[in-house]
Protein backbone atom coordinates (compact mmCIF):
# COMPACT_ATOMS: atom_id res chain seq x y z
CA UNK A 1 0.00 0.00 0.00
CA UNK A 2 1.32 3.01 -1.09
CA UNK A 3 1.60 6.91 -0.11
CA UNK A 4 2.22 8.70 -2.85
CA UNK A 5 3.92 12.10 -1.80
CA UNK A 6 3.02 13.90 -5.09
CA UNK A 7 -0.76 13.49 -4.80
CA UNK A 8 -1.71 13.10 -1.91
CA UNK A 9 -4.39 11.02 -2.91
CA UNK A 10 -6.35 8.04 -1.57
CA UNK A 11 -4.49 4.67 -1.12
CA UNK A 12 -6.03 0.91 -1.05
CA UNK A 13 -5.15 -2.17 0.67
CA UNK A 14 -6.26 -5.72 -0.18
CA UNK A 15 -5.79 -7.92 2.65
CA UNK A 16 -6.61 -11.65 1.49
CA UNK A 17 -6.29 -13.77 4.46
CA UNK A 18 -7.40 -17.60 4.01
CA UNK A 19 -9.92 -16.89 1.19
CA UNK A 20 -11.12 -13.86 2.74
CA UNK A 21 -10.41 -10.85 0.94
CA UNK A 22 -11.27 -7.24 2.35
CA UNK A 23 -10.43 -3.85 0.24
CA UNK A 24 -10.82 -1.17 2.06
CA UNK A 25 -9.05 2.69 1.55
CA UNK A 26 -8.50 5.57 3.74
CA UNK A 27 -6.31 8.94 2.65
CA UNK A 28 -3.13 9.74 3.96
CA UNK A 29 -1.15 13.12 4.40
CA UNK A 30 2.36 13.62 3.95
CA UNK A 31 3.64 12.07 6.74
CA UNK A 32 1.51 8.75 6.72
CA UNK A 33 -1.42 9.89 8.99
CA UNK A 34 -5.22 9.32 7.91
CA UNK A 35 -7.30 12.06 7.17
CA UNK A 36 -11.08 11.53 6.27
CA UNK A 37 -11.93 10.74 2.50
CA UNK A 38 -15.05 11.99 2.17
CA UNK A 39 -17.33 9.65 1.33
CA UNK A 40 -20.07 8.08 3.90
CA UNK A 41 -18.55 6.22 6.33
CA UNK A 42 -20.35 2.85 6.54
CA UNK A 43 -20.06 -1.21 7.29
CA UNK A 44 -19.33 -1.84 3.67
CA UNK A 45 -17.76 1.53 2.98
CA UNK A 46 -15.27 2.20 6.95
CA UNK A 47 -12.69 4.30 5.66
CA UNK A 48 -15.22 6.51 3.97
CA UNK A 49 -14.25 6.47 0.36
CA UNK A 50 -15.55 8.65 -2.29
CA UNK A 51 -17.83 6.79 -4.63
CA UNK A 52 -15.77 6.83 -8.05
CA UNK A 53 -12.51 6.55 -6.84
CA UNK A 54 -9.73 5.31 -9.36
CA UNK A 55 -6.79 2.65 -7.70
CA UNK A 56 -3.90 1.39 -9.56
CA UNK A 57 -3.00 -2.09 -8.77
CA UNK A 58 -0.31 -4.01 -9.50
CA UNK A 59 0.01 -8.26 -8.90
CA UNK A 60 3.14 -10.22 -9.09
CA UNK A 61 2.68 -13.28 -11.74
CA UNK A 62 3.55 -15.98 -8.93
CA UNK A 63 2.02 -19.35 -8.09
CA UNK A 64 -0.54 -18.49 -6.04
CA UNK A 65 -1.99 -16.74 -9.31
CA UNK A 66 -4.49 -13.29 -8.90
CA UNK A 67 -7.57 -14.67 -8.27
CA UNK A 68 -7.68 -13.39 -4.64
CA UNK A 69 -6.86 -9.91 -5.71
CA UNK A 70 -9.29 -9.65 -9.02
CA UNK A 71 -12.33 -10.96 -6.99
CA UNK A 72 -10.83 -7.83 -4.27
CA UNK A 73 -11.34 -5.32 -6.89
CA UNK A 74 -14.47 -6.56 -8.28
CA UNK A 75 -16.23 -6.85 -4.77
CA UNK A 76 -15.11 -3.49 -4.19
CA UNK A 77 -16.59 -2.05 -7.53
CA UNK A 78 -19.68 -3.70 -6.43
CA UNK A 79 -20.04 -2.59 -3.21
CA UNK A 80 -18.47 0.89 -3.02
CA UNK A 81 -18.13 2.02 -6.85
CA UNK A 82 -13.96 2.03 -6.88
CA UNK A 83 -12.48 1.29 -9.47
CA UNK A 84 -8.86 -0.76 -9.84
CA UNK A 85 -6.82 -0.76 -12.64
CA UNK A 86 -5.27 -4.14 -12.64
CA UNK A 87 -1.81 -5.27 -14.22
CA UNK A 88 0.57 -8.09 -13.59
CA UNK A 89 3.99 -8.23 -13.66
CA UNK A 90 6.67 -10.82 -13.18
CA UNK A 91 9.56 -8.53 -12.00
CA UNK A 92 8.28 -6.69 -9.50
CA UNK A 93 11.83 -4.97 -8.38
CA UNK A 94 13.10 -3.68 -12.31
CA UNK A 95 9.66 -2.65 -13.38
CA UNK A 96 8.00 -0.66 -10.51
CA UNK A 97 11.44 0.90 -8.17
CA UNK A 98 11.97 3.31 -10.49
CA UNK A 99 8.53 4.61 -10.09
CA UNK A 100 9.22 4.11 -6.16
CA UNK A 101 12.43 6.79 -6.81
CA UNK A 102 10.33 9.12 -9.11
CA UNK A 103 7.60 9.41 -6.04
CA UNK A 104 4.72 7.64 -8.28
CA UNK A 105 4.32 4.33 -7.25
CA UNK A 106 1.06 2.17 -7.77
CA UNK A 107 -1.48 1.99 -4.63
CA UNK A 108 -1.45 -1.39 -4.46
CA UNK A 109 1.65 -3.78 -5.05
CA UNK A 110 1.92 -7.19 -4.27
CA UNK A 111 5.15 -8.87 -4.45
CA UNK A 112 6.58 -12.80 -3.65
CA UNK A 113 9.56 -14.63 -2.12
CA UNK A 114 11.41 -14.76 -4.80
CA UNK A 115 11.23 -10.67 -5.91
CA UNK A 116 11.50 -7.93 -2.49
CA UNK A 117 11.33 -4.60 -3.01
CA UNK A 118 13.67 -2.43 -0.42
CA UNK A 119 11.22 -1.47 1.73
CA UNK A 120 13.57 -0.25 4.66
CA UNK A 121 14.44 2.44 2.01
CA UNK A 122 11.02 3.73 0.68
CA UNK A 123 9.26 3.57 4.62
CA UNK A 124 8.02 7.11 3.83
CA UNK A 125 5.86 6.66 0.49
CA UNK A 126 4.13 3.22 2.28
CA UNK A 127 1.05 3.85 4.08
CA UNK A 128 0.35 2.01 7.10
CA UNK A 129 -2.05 -0.99 7.48
CA UNK A 130 -2.43 -0.44 11.16
CA UNK A 131 -6.28 1.27 11.19
CA UNK A 132 -7.16 -1.72 8.22
CA UNK A 133 -6.10 -4.36 11.36
CA UNK A 134 -8.57 -3.18 13.40
CA UNK A 135 -11.20 -2.75 10.74
CA UNK A 136 -14.12 -5.30 10.55
CA UNK A 137 -14.57 -7.34 7.17
CA UNK A 138 -17.44 -8.23 5.52
CA UNK A 139 -18.25 -10.91 7.53
CA UNK A 140 -18.09 -8.39 10.91
CA UNK A 141 -14.69 -9.90 12.25
CA UNK A 142 -11.99 -7.73 12.81
CA UNK A 143 -9.01 -8.50 10.17
CA UNK A 144 -6.73 -8.49 13.32
CA UNK A 145 -8.96 -11.41 14.69
CA UNK A 146 -9.43 -13.38 11.83
CA UNK A 147 -5.73 -13.79 10.89
CA UNK A 148 -2.25 -14.91 12.64
CA UNK A 149 -0.98 -12.78 14.83
CA UNK A 150 2.11 -13.04 13.09
CA UNK A 151 1.11 -11.27 9.76
CA UNK A 152 1.34 -8.02 11.71
CA UNK A 153 4.80 -8.59 13.31
CA UNK A 154 6.16 -9.96 9.82
CA UNK A 155 4.58 -6.68 8.00
CA UNK A 156 6.25 -4.45 10.05
CA UNK A 157 9.19 -2.63 9.67
CA UNK A 158 10.77 -0.31 12.35
CA UNK A 159 7.95 -0.28 13.58
CA UNK A 160 5.83 0.38 10.80
CA UNK A 161 3.04 -1.93 9.73
CA UNK A 162 3.42 -2.09 5.63
CA UNK A 163 3.51 -5.76 4.60
CA UNK A 164 0.66 -7.52 4.70
CA UNK A 165 1.03 -11.45 3.85
CA UNK A 166 -1.88 -13.09 2.49
CA UNK A 167 -0.89 -16.92 2.37
CA UNK A 168 0.40 -19.40 4.81
CA UNK A 169 2.60 -22.20 2.83
CA UNK A 170 3.01 -25.66 3.77
CA UNK A 171 6.70 -26.69 2.80
CA UNK A 172 6.80 -30.67 2.78
CA UNK A 173 7.52 -33.45 0.34
CA UNK A 174 4.88 -34.58 -1.75
CA UNK A 175 4.33 -38.00 -3.89
CA UNK A 176 1.31 -39.54 -6.08
CA UNK A 177 -0.63 -41.92 -4.17
CA UNK A 178 -1.63 -43.02 -7.61
CA UNK A 179 2.04 -43.92 -9.20
CA UNK A 180 2.90 -45.71 -5.69
CA UNK A 181 -0.21 -47.64 -5.79
CA UNK A 182 0.71 -48.74 -9.35
CA UNK A 183 4.27 -50.06 -8.91
CA UNK A 184 4.11 -51.20 -5.25
CA UNK A 185 5.55 -48.42 -3.32
CA UNK A 186 5.10 -47.58 0.42
CA UNK A 187 5.80 -43.69 1.11
CA UNK A 188 9.11 -43.55 3.42
CA UNK A 189 9.38 -42.10 6.73
CA UNK A 190 13.47 -41.94 6.87
CA UNK A 191 16.12 -40.84 4.31
CA UNK A 192 17.62 -44.03 4.04
CA UNK A 193 14.26 -45.61 2.69
CA UNK A 194 14.05 -42.62 0.38
CA UNK A 195 17.23 -43.53 -0.85
CA UNK A 196 16.15 -46.94 -1.52
CA UNK A 197 12.81 -46.51 -3.12
CA UNK A 198 14.70 -43.62 -5.17
CA UNK A 199 16.87 -46.87 -6.33
CA UNK A 200 13.86 -49.10 -7.03
CA UNK A 201 12.37 -45.79 -9.13
CA UNK A 202 15.36 -45.32 -11.21
CA UNK A 203 15.67 -48.93 -12.26
CA UNK A 204 12.40 -48.19 -13.83
CA UNK A 205 13.30 -45.36 -15.69
CA UNK A 206 11.53 -42.80 -12.95
CA UNK A 207 13.00 -40.52 -11.18
CA UNK A 208 11.54 -39.08 -7.93
CA UNK A 209 13.65 -35.95 -7.10
CA UNK A 210 14.04 -33.58 -9.96
CA UNK A 211 16.20 -30.19 -10.12
CA UNK A 212 14.45 -27.51 -11.91
CA UNK A 213 16.31 -23.55 -12.14
CA UNK A 214 12.93 -22.20 -11.53
CA UNK A 215 12.24 -23.45 -8.16
CA UNK A 216 15.90 -23.96 -7.28
CA UNK A 217 15.98 -21.81 -4.46
CA UNK A 218 13.26 -24.74 -2.70
CA UNK A 219 16.46 -26.96 -2.35
CA UNK A 220 18.06 -24.42 0.21
CA UNK A 221 15.02 -24.52 2.04
CA UNK A 222 14.95 -28.14 2.48
CA UNK A 223 18.41 -28.27 3.25
CA UNK A 224 18.07 -25.98 6.18
CA UNK A 225 14.28 -27.50 7.64
CA UNK A 226 16.35 -30.78 7.27
CA UNK A 227 19.18 -29.34 9.52
CA UNK A 228 17.00 -27.76 11.70
CA UNK A 229 14.96 -30.77 12.30
CA UNK A 230 18.28 -32.87 13.60
CA UNK A 231 20.07 -30.08 15.49
CA UNK A 232 17.19 -27.61 16.33
CA UNK A 233 16.13 -23.77 15.74
CA UNK A 234 19.63 -22.61 16.53
CA UNK A 235 20.83 -23.78 13.47
CA UNK A 236 18.37 -21.61 11.32
CA UNK A 237 19.05 -18.53 14.03
CA UNK A 238 22.92 -18.40 13.00
CA UNK A 239 22.30 -18.79 9.41
CA UNK A 240 19.95 -15.56 9.89
CA UNK A 241 22.54 -13.65 11.63
CA UNK A 242 25.43 -14.28 9.05
CA UNK A 243 27.61 -15.68 11.87
CA UNK A 244 30.62 -17.20 11.34
CA UNK A 245 30.76 -20.63 9.73
CA UNK A 246 26.98 -21.16 10.24
CA UNK A 247 26.76 -22.75 6.92
CA UNK A 248 29.90 -25.20 7.89
CA UNK A 249 27.40 -26.60 10.84
CA UNK A 250 27.56 -30.56 10.94
CA UNK A 251 23.86 -30.96 10.56
CA UNK A 252 23.94 -28.47 7.70
CA UNK A 253 26.75 -30.21 5.84
CA UNK A 254 25.02 -33.05 6.13
CA UNK A 255 21.63 -32.12 4.42
CA UNK A 256 23.80 -30.88 1.75
CA UNK A 257 25.21 -33.99 1.31
CA UNK A 258 22.36 -35.93 1.85
CA UNK A 259 20.37 -33.88 -0.65
CA UNK A 260 23.38 -34.80 -3.06
CA UNK A 261 22.99 -38.48 -2.94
Amino acid sequence: MTNSRRSRRNVTAIAAIAALAALTACAQTEDGAPTPSGGEISADNPFGVEPGSVVEVVSLEGGYGNETVQYAAELVKERLGITATFATTSQVNQEFQPRFVAGDPPDLLTEGSGEHLPVTDMLDQLASFEELWNTPNYDGVKISDAVYPAVKSFGTVNGKFVRMPTTMTLFSLWYSKTLFEENGWEPPTTWDETMALCEKAKAKDKYLFTWGKEASSYWSWLAIDMAVKDAGLDVWRDIANLKEDAWSHPSVIASFEAIED
